[in-house]
């Protein structure tokens, strides 16, 4: 697996800001950059069962960030909803994928015209059929992670099957949702 001797990496390539990372919108596409990097190792070639689960991770995770990220900007305009904690519950994408809803659901949306409020739709559909995807696999973000629940059951069956390309796919529509859906908005005067 180690194609390259350790004496051969450079240093200075590794020198990493972690500190400067201090935003949602940063931390979500350090992990969509992730995943996007390890779905075209798959595409050219490598073994898709040696890196599979950290694939669905990079993905899970980066939606519950973006999610969060569009959340936690919402919030600062939606101040009679209720704020998101960050417990353990917090990784509920299901729960996160409500919230968001909640929040679009006191804006003034019907500023949109016909056409962008049957794209917001598609996109909201998109976000809601990958949710209940990962739902499905991982609802509490253990599945793919650990090769156990948290009582020691394993996290998959033994012939449990998916085909990445499946939620990829879907991903790269809800990407473009998560990271445009607040300047769409801002641009037809929904919010400011």
């Amino acid at each position: 697996m180690w194609e390259v001797k350790m004496q051969e990496f450079d240093r200075k390539k590794f020198d990493s800001y972690v500190g400067m990372n201090t935003t949602w919108w940063i931390h979500y596409n350090q992990y969509r950059n992730a995943a996007i990097i390890l779905m075209n190792t798959v595409n050219e070639g490598f073994p898709i069962d040696r890196i599979s689960l950290p694939i669905f991770f990079q993905i899970r995770h980066s939606l519950e960030l973006g999610l969060k990220a569009n959340i936690l900007e919402l919030e600062k305009i939606n101040i009679d909803i209720q704020k998101i904690e960050f417990d353990g519950k917090s990784h509920n994408i299901s729960g996160l994928n409500k919230k968001l809803k909640e929040h679009f659901s006191v804006l003034e949306l019907d500023k949109f015209s016909i056409e962008l409020k049957s794209e917001f739709d598609n996109y909201q559909s998109s976000l809601d059929q990958l949710v209940d995807k990962f739902d499905f696999l991982d609802k509490q973000s253990y599945s793919f992670r650990y090769p156990v629940d948290k009582i020691g059951n394993p996290s998959f069956e033994w012939e449990t099957r998916q085909n990445l390309l499946d939620f990829i796919v879907v991903y790269k529509k809800v990407d473009t949702f998560l990271l445009f859906t607040l300047n769409v908005l801002d641009d037809n005067g929904i919010i400011e």
